[in-house]
């Protein structure tokens, strides 16, 4: 027993792997089979801003630079405020979540796409995402439920690191 309480015993299932390697449809078959069996099972998969380890096609704008943001593009502010949630003094919007739904023009789009979490510096991207795995597990650690990641948390990770190392050695000294 914990000083808090009773431990709960959630489940972790992460299934990592390179794009096109079957991770979301083993996922999805995983997810239906635990929800068959009566087994409490959330499914994230890639491209959900839910996700712990992906933040595809989204971006990251500080506080300042969200609202200079919506004032130049104020007639796509409407579904960029509602799809945009505040992290870390900043706000994350899922512009390919944005841009599937075709609720942003392609100028806006655009412009979103120069703030892209994996563009940032390496050390708010770092935070963010550390921030991002401890508010999962805060909320994964509160129930007894099973949780189903599709990741390519080592490939997104390795690859946002690898093209940052890039640009610092590219850089004329």
């Amino acid at each position: 027993m914990r000083k808090d309480g009773p431990m709960i015993r959630s489940r972790l299932i992460v299934l990592e792997g390179v794009a096109g390697s079957g991770k979301s449809t083993l996922a999805s078959y995983i997810a239906d089979l635990l929800h068959a069996r009566g087994v409490r099972c959330h499914l994230i998969v890639e491209g959900c801003l839910d996700h712990p380890a992906d933040y595809e096609s989204a971006a990251w704008l500080s506080g300042p630079e969200y609202a200079h943001f919506l004032e130049q593009h104020a007639s796509d502010g409407d579904p960029i405020e509602r799809s945009a949630e505040p992290h870390d003094g900043g706000f994350l919007v899922p512009y390919g979540k944005l841009q599937a739904a075709g609720l942003v023009g392609t100028p806006a789009l655009d412009a979103l796409a120069a703030y892209d979490v994996y563009e940032l510096a390496e050390p708010i991207y770092r935070r963010l995402v550390l921030q991002r795995w401890q508010a999962f597990a805060k909320r994964a650690s509160a129930e007894p439920d099973t949780w189903v990641l599709d990741c390519c948390m080592l490939h997104a990770a390795c690859c946002m690191l690898h093209a940052a190392g890039c640009r610092t050695q590219s850089r004329p000294s």
